[in-house]
């Protein structure tokens, strides 16, 4: 028969097996229980059965445990465990805002990268799940805006460090931070792969056109009413409701009204999808868009060379010499010269051998047979006649290029 114990004869019966694990064992986790059940309990211990304990009580009575057995024993090293025995203490508004403050102030020290991103109609769970993706190099902070316009101006007076202060203006509307360590492409793009379809609720504005698809809806003849005041044209087939046509149902920015919700819902569509949406981006006191993240290497050598190519023609356009202008200029100039040298009777070395072309064109033939001799008899001759076409416009353009700086 079971006897029934007192509470002094339990605290003995506990002390003495807390003293007996304390010897055994070298190894203890500290775990917090709140809200855990007898029966949740119970399976965790089956689940560690085998080498490791479960051991709950009140911590005075631990406490006292540990103490007297480290005097008893001499090894003061279980008295380390006395601080960790400690209840957890709902804090109050004020306590929460400073822990809170602490924490901004480390994170704002410790990464240079933040994203800002629009939590709108994010559930919990939602965010809990992007936590867990991000965890590792990346931290979501959540909180009110004015608590952390507040935290960033009195941290960046007292630091000194005035690049914070140009995240205020990105703090609009239902927004959270995500400090991270890593390749900010990289994690806006993990960031959206946690999107959570979302059944369309009265009220709500539509971020995207909702189009009903044409279809057997399952739903019987009487629902076709329904149908009608949408102006959505159905027919009956076997005894169910189909969709003719497809129909436009919602426009994007337009409220959804109580009917498109209830049809919606008895459809099973649910068409929109939420998730954190990444609008800004902080680097070490610089603030530009999240499109910047997707440009390639590509895309930067292409605006490059837009820009280059824009500057070149403005320095041209206005006779001012710049270093991507130069090249043009010197070629320019030298057309200039070898044009007046055409023109003239003054020469130099270069301009010789134009001259001589000018004035006897067959040296093009002559120039050209060599290269001509290599290949069949039969195409030699057209090749000379296409050979003397290319330079003959040539020929044209710089007696025109000359003549023209004297009209």
């Amino acid at each position: 028969m079971t006897v029934k114990l007192s509470k002094a004869e339990k605290k003995v019966k506990y002390d003495k097996k807390l003293c007996r694990m304390l010897d055994e064992y070298s190894k203890v986790l500290i775990a917090l229980a709140d809200n855990v059940g007898s029966n949740q309990l119970q399976n965790i211990r089956k689940g560690l059965r085998g080498d490791s304990i479960v051991l709950m009580g009140k911590n005075t009575l631990i406490r006292r445990c540990i103490k007297v057995h480290a005097e008893k024993s001499g090894n003061q090293a279980y008295l380390s465990l006395l601080p960790l025995l400690v209840m957890t203490v709902k804090l109050s508004k004020a306590e929460k805002k400073v822990k809170y403050d602490k924490k901004l102030c480390r994170m704002l020290d410790e990464y240079s990268k933040v994203l800002i991103a629009l939590a709108d109609n994010v559930g919990s769970n939602q965010l809990q799940n992007i936590r867990k993706g991000l965890r590792g190099d990346s931290i979501v902070l959540m909180g009110k805006n004015t608590l952390i316009r507040r935290c960033i101006k009195v941290h960046a007076e007292k630091s000194g460090n005035e690049a914070y202060l140009s995240l205020l203006p990105l703090l609009v509307g239902n927004v959270g931070l995500i400090f991270t360590k890593g390749d900010l492409k990289e994690v806006s793009e993990e960031v959206a792969k946690y999107k959570v379809g979302a059944p369309a609720r009265v009220g709500l504005v539509a971020p995207i056109d909702v189009v009903v698809p044409p279809g057997n809806t399952g739903l019987d003849p009487s629902q076709t009413s329904f149908f009608q005041v949408l102006n959505i044209p159905t027919k009956i087939n076997k005894g169910t409701v189909e969709i003719i046509t497809p129909v436009e149902l919602i426009k994007k920015g337009d409220k959804v009204g109580s009917s498109e919700a209830a049809l919606l819902a008895k459809l099973g569509i649910r068409p929109f999808s939420y998730g954190l949406v990444v609008q800004s981006v902080y680097e070490d006191g610089s603030v530009f868009s999240p499109e910047v993240l997707d440009l390639t290497e590509d895309d930067l050598i292409e605006k490059f060379s837009a820009g280059l190519a824009m500057v070149t023609s403005l320095s041209l356009a206005i006779s001012y010499p710049t270093l991507a202008a130069a090249p043009h200029m010197f070629i320019n100039a030298y057309k200039n010269v070898l044009a007046v040298a055409i023109a003239t009777d003054y020469t130099y070395p270069q301009a010789e051998k134009v001259k001589e072309y000018l004035k006897d064109p067959s040296k093009f033939a002559v120039s050209a047979a060599p290269a001509a001799s290599v290949t069949p008899a039969a195409s030699t001759a057209p090749a000379a006649a296409v050979e003397e076409k290319k330079e003959e416009p040539a020929e044209e353009s710089d007696e025109d290029m000359g003549f023209s700086l004297f009209d």
